[in-house]
């Protein structure tokens, strides 16, 4: 159980990295930062739907826990994006 929180809280911090420095390099294009939750997203539900469908235990559970694990990423993702979005530039005018 150890592992799989330590592989969750992996990918939390790989997505939250990969918005700020996608919103790094795409400054004037807001929509880039989006593109890795989405593509997450899109994996997570691509793998519920075959896990629901096909028979087979094991497999089934894989693709459920890497369910979970992409969500989790694609949703710390959108909140990092949000932040960022939001309350950023209010720090910045406050501490100006």
């Amino acid at each position: 159980m150890a592992n799989f929180m330590l592989i969750v809280v992996a990918t939390i911090i790989i997505f939250v990295l990969l918005t700020w420095f996608l919103n790094k390099i795409f400054r004037s294009n807001r929509f880039f930062k989006f593109i890795p939750s989405f593509v997450a997203l899109f994996a997570a539900v691509y793998n519920i739907y075959i896990a629901n469908t096909t028979p087979g235990d094991f497999e089934n559970l894989a693709r459920g826990l890497l369910a979970i694990i992409l969500l989790a990423g694609a949703v710390s993702g959108v909140i990092t994006a949000f932040i960022i979005d939001h309350f950023m530039p209010y720090f910045s005018k406050k501490t100006r």
